[in-house]
């Protein structure tokens, strides 16, 4: 069985079999033979998909070998975008049956923002996230979630993410941690993941994520990232607001990307650029996702 060693030079993959799935981190020297290798890889162990960004000249050996584009990051590179690319090696991971649903949701998301952060009630406080705050991040993300793509389920999981550099920022009330949110930062392309963000259901609705988000977004502008990015649960309408609102744009949507609140879930890209540099991708390669019929840009 192939591992990451016999990969050609300079690639990097994530295997996750949590997801199913092996991540395409870096196409190293040839792109082609990466992807050749990875697919072999990816079939050897049963999984359904290959999914990552890449840049644009290494999607374009990528396209020809069945792989598929399903949006794009801004930021990914200097002066270019990140091409968000997908191969299905399951036919039924290719499928959504909830598109519809899910496009109205990006409409409606898109229809709300961008607008200032709400004001926060003064009886929440917005802190960042210590490793003594650990296990109780792992306890309300498993409140919240019914299953998760990353490790999550003890606080040794959360305490090995920020050690990864992963930026977790808490709202509390009266002492009792409420809401989460974090961001996982890539120091070799300067964007980071806005991910983890969950709130307890009783205080949903109060501006919370907005917050957090807007607080982590601060330290992000500290490191001289060139852009933000997430991917937010397709049919989940309060987190897609919450991104449209703070001025993220939409940018495609990676189909059966994870397994999340117990079940495959479509993630849509929503992108904002933090410096100029980076913020040029030119329109026509932005072309709308494979998987929705929403243009992104």
């Amino acid at each position: 069985m192939m591992h990451q060693g016999m990969l050609p030079p300079g690639a990097r993959i994530v295997d996750d079999p949590r997801n199913h799935r092996i991540r395409l981190v870096g196409c190293g020297e040839d792109a082609a033979a990466t992807a050749n290798a990875v697919v072999e890889m990816a079939r050897s162990r049963g999984y359904g998909k290959i999914w990552g960004f890449v840049a644009p000249d290494e999607w374009n050996a990528l396209r020809k070998l069945g792989f598929r584009r399903e949006g794009m990051l801004d930021g990914f590179l200097p002066d270019r975008h990140g091409v968000g690319i997908a191969r299905y090696l399951h036919p039924d991971r290719a499928r959504s049956a909830r598109l519809a649903e899910e496009d109205a949701i990006v409409e409606q998301a898109l229809a709300a923002g961008p607008r200032p952060p709400t004001t926060l009630d003064p009886a929440f406080t917005v802190r960042l996230a210590t490793p003594e705050d650990c296990d109780q991040i792992s306890r309300l993300l498993t409140t919240v979630f019914e299953s998760y793509p990353t490790p999550i389920e003890t606080g040794a999981d959360i305490l090995r993410a920020m050690a990864q550099e992963v930026h977790f920022a808490l709202a509390e009330h009266q002492g009792r941690l409420v809401s989460v949110a974090s961001a996982d930062v890539d120091r070799e392309h300067r964007v980071a993941e806005m991910t983890d963000c969950a709130t307890l259901p009783e205080y949903r609705g109060r501006g919370l994520m907005q917050a957090l988000l807007s607080a982590i977004e601060g330290e992000m502008r500290a490191l001289e990232l060139r852009g933000l990015f997430t991917l937010a649960r397709a049919t989940s309408v309060g987190i897609n607001i919450a991104f449209a609102r703070l001025g993220y744009r939409f940018r495609g949507r990676f189909i059966n990307n994870c397994h999340i609140a117990g079940g495959w879930e479509d993630m849509n890209i929503w992108s904002k650029p933090l410096l100029r540099a980076g913020t040029h991708a030119d329109a026509s390669e932005a072309t709308r996702s494979a998987s929705t019929p929403l243009n992104p840009i």
